[in-house]
């Protein structure tokens, strides 16, 4: 265990019970204290997590310099459609050009503005997609939602509700596909039983590998609440 104590950026109290700390996005360490909770038992705390806090910092100082670029003629891919970017200043949103295959942002708030159309595009898109694969696979979708869960791509409950996260129309076709795979296969097996398993790789064979591809696009399901510099 380290003897250093690490300052946190934030110390929120309330009438919580417990002691917890957290790692933002953007790598601030925020702690959540209980509301009399003596100061020396919270540095005495972080110091036993020193090595955990250190770690996850590097982690989130990493996913920084991951973070998808917002720059004027910058190229994203929708999908594996490829998009480039433009920035003008007094656009009051974000403006598709489809003859170009442009995006145009406006320069004072382009990530906001990138976001909202990413999510306007995202629910159709991949409702569109799910429904497909529904149908192929023989089950039923009662509805598609967007997600912003910051840990998961996906979700799909007993109801046949599934949520995806608006991010996925920014990974290749193939993570997107098996994501959608992954959660309609709940509809049969709402576990991650050998026979789920067997389920998604009747339909994905190289799951595995789409899955840690995947994984290279973990900052993406972030991106949203790292503030800006």
């Amino acid at each position: 265990m380290s003897d250093f104590c690490p300052i946190p950026n934030e110390v929120r109290r309330s009438s919580r019970k417990t002691l917890s700390i957290e790692v933002t996005a953007d790598g601030r360490l925020v702690v959540h204290a209980p509301r009399f909770m003596l100061r020396g038992t919270i540095d005495h705390f972080l110091t036993e997590k020193a090595d955990w806090i250190a770690k996850k910092q590097q982690a989130a100082a990493k996913e920084q310099t991951m973070l998808p670029q917002i720059a004027d003629g910058a190229v994203w891919k929708i999908g594996d459609s490829p998009v480039r970017l433009r920035l003008e200043s007094g656009l009051p949103c974000a403006v598709w050009n489809a003859q170009t295959t442009e995006l145009c942002l406006p320069t004072e708030n382009a990530k906001a503005a990138l976001i909202t159309w990413l999510k306007a595009q995202a629910l159709p898109f991949l409702t569109q997609q799910t429904q497909a694969w529904a149908a192929k696979m023989g089950v039923r979708v009662a509805a598609v939602k967007i997600s912003n869960a910051k840990t998961q791509w996906g979700s799909c409950n007993s109801k046949g509700v599934v949520h995806l996260h608006w991010a996925l129309i920014c990974c290749p076709r193939a993570l997107m596909d098996y994501v959608i795979v992954h959660e309609l296969c709940h509809r049969r097996y709402m576990d991650h039983s050998p026979r789920f398993w067997q389920e998604v790789a009747a339909l994905c064979p190289d799951w595995k590998q789409r899955r840690q591809q995947l994984s290279a696009y973990r900052f993406l399901l972030r991106w949203e609440a790292v503030q800006e510099k």
